[in-house]
């Protein structure tokens, strides 16, 4: 999906936080994860091709193949900053449905050590 269709009327992305349930489950937040991890992996993936696709060059190539080779890197690039920006959201999300969750529970989450 591209972002641009997830966008509200004014351009900015849906937050799955702005709507949160009444309360928050830990179901929810491990599912929040998990879309982290998903997205963290399709981004790391898209990158390693794109370093791939670049570092393979065009020594060799003809002048239509070098111009649309072009374009394909440039439409890569879009999908990993679009990609990266939807994955921001989530890792926000992510954070602010935790921090609801710990405080409906009346704790606060373990520091990492």
């Amino acid at each position: 999906m591209h972002v641009s269709e997830a966008t509200a009327h004014n351009g900015a992305i849906m937050r799955a936080t702005a709507y949160p349930p009444a309360k928050i489950n830990y179901i929810e937040i491990k599912e929040l994860n998990d879309l982290v991890s998903e997205y963290r992996d399709r981004l790391r993936g898209l990158v390693t091709g794109y370093r791939t696709y670049q570092a393979a060059g065009a020594s060799g190539w003809t002048v239509p193949r070098k111009v649309y080779s072009s374009y394909e890197s440039v439409y890569i690039r879009r999908q990993i900053a679009d990609l990266w920006q939807l994955y921001r959201v989530i890792v926000a999300d992510c954070h602010e449905m935790t921090a609801l969750y710990f405080q409906q529970q009346g704790t606060k989450p373990a520091k990492a050590s």
